[in-house]
């Protein structure tokens, strides 16, 4: 066993409360202040940034196959950076849903055609 799954065995109810609190973050309250939500949630780990790097963005990255480092540095990369280039520009949340579709809720075959830019 290595010394990440052993962290990963050791603080697995902190780990889950921390994902639970990022499923959630959206539902309550909007995505605004989910990064800083989300750390509060992992201060009761003991593990290091590294770890949950791996298991956040550098897990959607390898998901995903996109390296936004391979275009953009790290260091424009984030939450404070992003959040100071997007100051004077409206980033609120809108509804994008057509007639009849279901309020509120996204579909998998959504996300899909948004990806394939075909429409439904």
């Amino acid at each position: 066993m290595t010394e990440f799954d052993r962290k990963l065995r050791q603080n697995a109810e902190d780990i889950e409360r921390a994902l639970d609190t990022l499923l959630e973050i959206d539902r309550l309250s909007g995505p605004g202040d989910a990064p800083e939500r989300l750390m509060q949630a992992w201060e009761p780990t003991d593990l290091t940034d590294a770890e949950i790097d791996e298991m956040t963005h550098e897990n959607a990255m390898r998901f995903f196959r996109f390296d936004p480092f391979s275009i953009r540095p790290r260091e424009k990369c984030t939450v404070g950076a992003l959040r100071a280039e997007a100051v004077g520009h409206d980033v609120s949340i809108q509804a994008r849903a057509k007639a009849g579709a279901a309020a509120g809720r996204t579909k998998s075959s959504d996300l899909l055609s948004a990806a394939s830019g075909t429409r439904r």
